[in-house]
């Protein structure tokens, strides 16, 4: 299977074929892994990336739709996988547990708080997540992948375009039909929970 060209591993990955897109990882995770490396700086880190690109490659190879060549798209993947491993490490650097604070009287070593939510607080959280995939499954598909695509997989117009074959304007314009739709959706959730009280 490694001598297949790279269209037909495709198509066979698009139909559901999980070898062939094995053949792909094997094929492009070095080059992959080469990306993440020069984005992260480190090892362990870039090797998360590396799966994780697969990974989000692997859920939504289906809407491939052969306008790039497969390694264009996975660096696109990796690459803002990385990018935003980066954006959670700026918003909450690391701290070195082996250096103590020097005090007058002597050391102490640093202390992390738990920065876990409170239970209350992560039962708000998990019901919100669970309300809004419920209202976000009750629009069309179409509209499902441009709010995935963009507000979750956190893609550019340009490359949500690429990936839906349609010009930039008309990813924005059914990201904003998709994002009124969502929120309409919302709304009505939340007044039918509101007679059910």
């Amino acid at each position: 299977m490694p001598e297949d060209n790279e269209t037909d591993l495709l198509k066979r990955a698009v139909a559901g074929d999980a070898d062939a897109f094995a053949v792909l990882v094997d094929r492009y995770a070095g080059r992959i892994y080469g990306v993440c490396f020069s984005i992260i700086g480190n090892h362990a880190d870039a090797q998360d990336c590396v799966q994780e690109a697969f990974l989000k490659a692997f859920r939504t190879i289906r809407r491939f739709h052969f306008g790039s060549s497969f390694y264009t798209w996975i660096y696109r993947i990796a690459a803002n996988t990385c990018y935003d491993l980066l954006r959670h490490y700026q918003r909450r650097p690391a701290q070195s547990l082996d250096e103590p604070y020097a005090y007058e009287d002597g050391e102490q070593y640093r202390q992390i708080p738990d920065g876990g939510l409170l239970p209350d607080d992560a039962f708000i959280r998990k019901e919100t997540a669970q309300t809004v995939r419920r209202a976000l499954s009750r629009l069309p598909e179409s509209l499902q992948r441009m709010i995935v695509l963009r507000d979750l997989e956190g893609m550019s117009y340009e490359q949500i375009a690429e990936l839906e074959n349609m010009r930039a304007g008309t990813v924005k314009s059914r990201l904003f039909r998709a994002r009124v739709a969502l929120a309409d959706q919302l709304r009505l959730m939340e007044q039918n929970a509101g007679r059910l009280v």
